[in-house]
């Protein structure tokens, strides 16, 4: 597994954070322009709600030490952040990449299922 940066993991985990606390606007605040103007707060709830429909709690949280670099590719770096919730495990994948000196979230893969699988 290869040690993520330190700027990264950070925004990765923040973004996990702020997704699983239902602070979608401030998640939202954390994607490229691009993709904030592809998908609004209330599709990353849609989303989320949708991934974890099968946890028997809301209660989750993003798994800090199983963060990893899964892909690197034009979108940028594929970080693979699972998601725990009263023994329930799902993931999301995330691309960071860095815009204007700030790492921007620029695509987002919902599930445990990663498309180089």
């Amino acid at each position: 597994m290869e040690t993520l940066e330190e700027e990264l993991r950070t925004t990765a985990l923040e973004f996990g954070a702020r997704i699983v606390a239902r602070e979608f606007e401030a998640a939202h605040a954390l994607l490229s322009p691009q993709l904030a103007s592809e998908i609004s707060p209330g599709d990353l709830e849609h989303e989320f709600d949708e991934m974890i429909v099968h946890f028997d709690t809301e209660d989750a949280a993003p798994v800090p030490d199983a963060l990893q670099k899964v892909d690197e590719d034009d979108f940028g770096v594929w970080v693979y952040m699972p998601i725990e919730g009263d023994g329930e495990l799902e993931a999301i994948n995330l691309a960071l990449k860095k815009e204007d000196g700030q790492y921007r979230i620029t695509d987002i893969e919902w599930g445990k299922v990663w498309k180089g699988a």
